[in-house]
């Protein structure tokens, strides 16, 4: 039962990390925001940590002193704190509560890495989806409020119709003016257009750094909307060998090596900050594929 519940400890993930290649480490999620070398002289400090203090409690002679040695592990937590940023301790341990805080945690709840990183740097971590409880809660509430705009709609049209068409059964007395044989008829008023009170729903915004093979640097685009069109248009102008090409298609290969034709549909599923390297084949017909070949960044 001791070994089986070590699995899902993260101490014990990170040593795994240490004799693991890097094509064979799973995707936690602090891998994708600090470096692997990172990750293991974090790993290292605590596992020196932890022989340290159970050498000084195996000897009698020193074992009276380990009341002591946890105290001083604090201070190598605190000292730790100048080695690493903030960020990097928020994803492989946790930051040191502040003096004076009054937003105290409450007991038994801590919050996931995702939140406390968007807490933490937003402008670092913007773009960050949201999970399927919130898509929810927001999509019951455009509807609803899509709803209570249309019926408001129907009113304000019904109300309308209705003033206009008494305006018009209504006897309206021409003035007599002198001098003038035809009579002034008074102008009619046009009905005041219809207010559409439906707020516009934000399009996706998605940042992407590519590059072709002989280049040095990445180029980031910015893709809104996320059209196989727009997407095209901005590779054809982002880089100037892909100008003069008739792109028939564009492909996505992952990390894992699979190989798919991309689509409208397919582009919503794309991350911000992702990064591919371009590389084109031009066929016998004249039309060239271009194929996106998405990179793993430590």
């Amino acid at each position: 039962m001791g070994v089986s519940s070590l699995r899902g400890l993260q101490f014990f993930d990170r040593l795994l990390l240490l004799f693991m290649p890097a094509k064979n480490q799973p995707n936690y999620v602090y891998l994708k925001y600090v470096p692997l070398k990172r990750v293991h002289l974090f790993t290292i400090i605590q596992l020196m940590s932890l022989i340290g203090l159970w050498m000084i409690k195996s000897f009698p002679s020193t074992s009276i002193a380990f009341p002591v040695m946890l105290v001083v592990i604090c201070f190598i937590r605190k000292i730790i704190e100048c080695i690493f940023t903030k960020q990097e301790l928020r994803a492989l341990d946790d930051l040191l509560p502040k003096s004076g805080n009054k937003n105290k945690r409450k007991i038994g709840f801590k919050p996931s890495l995702d939140q406390e990183l968007n807490e933490s740097d937003e402008d670092d971590f913007e773009g960050m989806k949201l999970n399927q409880k919130n898509l929810a809660l927001l999509d019951s509430h455009n509807k609803r409020r899509y709803e209570d705009s249309e019926a408001m709609n129907a009113e304000l049209d019904e109300l309308m119709s209705a003033k206009i068409n008494t305006t018009r059964n209504r006897k309206m007395k021409t003035p007599v003016v002198r001098g003038v044989k035809s009579p002034v008829k008074s102008p009619v008023r046009s009905p005041p257009p219809t207010v559409n009170l439906i707020p516009p729903i934000p399009e996706k915004r998605v940042t992407m750094y590519l590059k072709l093979a002989d280049d040095t640097i990445y180029t980031p685009i910015h893709l809104c909307p996320l059209t196989m069109e727009n997407l095209i248009k901005t590779m054809t102008t982002k880089f100037a060998p892909l100008k003069d090409l008739q792109i028939s298609s564009i492909l996505e290969k992952t990390v894992k090596g699979i190989t798919f034709p991309l689509d409208d549909g397919m582009l919503e599923f794309f991350k911000d900050h992702q990064v591919f390297h371009l590389s084109c084949i031009q066929g016998d017909d004249g039309y060239t594929v271009v194929t996106m070949a998405e990179q793993k960044i430590e």
